[in-house]
């Protein structure tokens, strides 16, 4: 079974429509432009988010029915520098970061919205924040409500820092805080493991260790039930 890792990082010097070009197979990279809407001549960034959205859709759909569900696994990251990815020439060693970005696919642009929750809320649904409901999701369906029914397993770990929790918009899994910021060593009170209150252990305890763990723990647990993650 095939895993597509999508790592989101900092932007190159390339154009939008060469990205777009990239992103599509060569049959299709000869497609005008046009067919996306512009606003001063620019296409907005939800669009992109919209045509990511189907691609993806569109190949979950044709490889479940040739070639088996492909594994996704996404990772978004709060605060990176521009290039603090060995894959993005930073001169720190990230080896098993490369290694993903190499077998998957490296975005090399990501427009986000000057705030991590807006920008996790576009990440997820495709649509611009104030159009999905903004922390509430009410106008927006996001990954997990369409991956979960099609037989997937869900999972999340990190921040949520929107409304409710995410087993409430299709995780089966989540390990994480609620709030929006939280000290990495000692917690706080919104720490929940699939939905249900988590108490921080006193000592020997580090959050994104922890995330990092139970997402093991999860994608262990999706391949126990053999199930596409």
């Amino acid at each position: 079974m095939r895993t597509i890792s999508l790592i989101l990082g900092p932007h190159d010097r390339r154009t939008p429509s060469e990205v777009h070009r990239a992103l599509l197979p060569r049959q299709l990279s000869g497609v005008k432009h046009s067919v996306f809407p512009r606003v001063n001549g620019a296409v907005p960034f939800r669009f992109y988010m919209k045509f990511l959205l189907t691609l993806l859709s569109a190949f979950v759909f044709l490889h479940s029915s040739f070639a088996g569900q492909p594994n996704f696994l996404l990772v978004m990251a709060d605060d990176m520098g521009f290039s603090d990815l060995g894959c993005y020439g930073s001169e720190i060693e990230t080896p098993n970061l490369d290694k993903l970005a190499a077998g998957g696919l490296r975005f090399s642009q990501f427009y986000n919205t000057a705030k991590c929750h807006s920008s996790r809320v576009s990440l997820l649904s495709g649509r611009w924040s104030r159009q999905a409901g903004d922390e509430s999701l009410q106008r927006a369906v996001i990954l997990p409500e369409v991956l979960a029914p099609a037989g997937y397993f869900t999972a999340m770990t990190g921040k949520w820092h929107l409304r409710k929790q995410p087993t409430d918009f299709g995780f089966q899994r989540y390990f994480g805080h609620l709030s929006g910021a939280t000290n990495y060593f000692t917690g706080d009170k919104t720490f929940r493991l699939n939905g249900q209150p988590f108490t921080v252990p006193e000592t020997g305890f580090y959050t994104t260790i922890a995330n990092v763990d139970h997402a093991l723990k999860f994608i262990a647990e999706a391949r126990t039930a053999k199930k596409p993650w």
